[in-house]
């Protein structure tokens, strides 16, 4: 029988893990090593908090009071022994309380996301989305709902009533979502996405807030429209992303065709193109982009390219459920470039990202970082 680790390159992770990251070298390792890379940095997480959160040795200190030499038990032995443990505990607890001081153990990144992933029903009940799967059948579809994947799959029923439901995605959450026609959104932290249960008529049409990687099921006959706040993208078949977080709205197509609609406007991308739209001064422009910069995220890889520090925060915020705090406004322009596979810790990341500046440290309060220059 042949191993699964057979052929894995053990040495490249290894390089990988401690440090030495290459971005096409993380983007061309198999889905097998991807994840032995995010147990490896993960593990190494895991040690550094250990050696983080070492104690002083109650049980040891214990033992060797136990196996003190025997004395003659005078009055006058008790009370000079008395004396000497009141002074040997006493000295012990000063030297530790003054080396706990000195190395106070810093808080870890290490938070989960405050809140889960709901989907709210047109009939008003809210599935929060888990651990354990959930169904839960409304008129002529079934929802199957689990921690990060939901699913609307057609039943037999004979009720065409369409009902509309949103998908709310918090920070610190990224789901997957199968519509009706069989079209695939991941939808990023700090999202959502107003869509029917099913879809009927000549067009299909979902409402997008925040950031959404389109896949979506062709149909010539009916056109998939996703909405935003200040544009329409129009689609027959294709894979698309859409930020729509802040007033400039990036459509990137990675292949395939689209048309984006702005006011008195109508824009064909290709595939490598970018769509920028500007909602307060209503201005547009469209480059020729590397997709996986805009796309890495739904495939569970952190990546950035000359980005400042500023932007790379903003990003972590909504991806782990923390806010940022700039000391040292000068370092909001620090430029970074990074690519590593998504940990679920946000601390791996700070620790990177302190690794490469060499002057630049992270202090945790809670669900708050703060940025210092060393």
């Amino acid at each position: 029988m042949e191993h699964a680790d057979k052929n894995i390159d053990w040495d490249k992770l290894l390089a990988l893990s401690d440090g030495d990251l290459s971005g096409e070298d993380i983007m061309n390792l198999t889905e097998e090593e991807r994840e032995q890379l995010r147990v490896a940095v993960e593990l190494k997480l895991r040690i550094k908090e250990e050696q983080l959160l070492a104690r002083f040795p109650v049980e040891e200190g214990w033992k060797r009071f136990q196996n003190r030499p025997k004395v003659h038990r005078t009055i006058f032995s008790y009370w000079k022994m008395a004396a000497a443990i009141l002074l040997l505990l006493t000295s012990s607890i000063t030297v530790w309380l003054f080396t706990t001081k000195k190395t106070q153990t810093p808080q870890l990144a290490n938070y989960t996301p405050s809140h889960k992933a709901e989907i709210r029903l047109a009939n008003g009940k809210v599935l929060v989305l888990c651990d354990s799967a959930e169904t839960e059948k409304q008129g002529i579809v079934d929802i199957k709902a689990t921690n990060n994947a939901v699913v609307y799959a057609a039943n037999n029923a004979s009720n065409t009533t369409v009902r509309v439901d949103t998908l709310i995605v918090p920070r610190g959450n990224k789901v997957s979502l199968e519509l009706s026609d069989g079209t695939k959104v991941t939808l990023n932290a700090a999202s959502s996405l107003i869509f029917p249960s099913s879809f009927n008529g000549n067009t299909r049409s979902v409402t997008l807030t925040g950031e959404g990687y389109f896949e979506v099921n062709g149909n010539e006959n009916s056109p998939f429209i996703v909405q935003t706040a200040g544009i329409n993208v129009k689609v027959l078949g294709t894979a698309f992303n859409v930020n729509a977080y802040d007033q400039t709205i990036y459509t990137t197509l990675v292949n395939g065709k689209v048309q984006v609609a702005t006011p008195g406007k109508l824009t064909v991308l290709k595939p490598g193109e970018q769509h920028l739209y500007d909602i307060t001064d209503r201005k547009e422009e469209i480059t020729k982009v590397e997709t996986p910069l805009y796309t890495a995220w739904q495939e569970g890889i952190v990546y950035f390219e000359h980005s400042s520090l500023l932007s790379i925060t903003k990003v972590l915020s909504r991806d782990y459920d923390y806010d940022f705090v700039f000391n040292d406004k000068e370092l909001m322009d620090a430029q970074f470039r990074l690519e590593i596979p998504h940990p679920t810790s946000l601390q791996l990341l700070l620790d990177q990202i302190s690794r490469i500046s060499g002057n630049i440290t992270f202090t945790v309060k809670n669900r708050v970082v703060y940025i210092d220059k060393k």
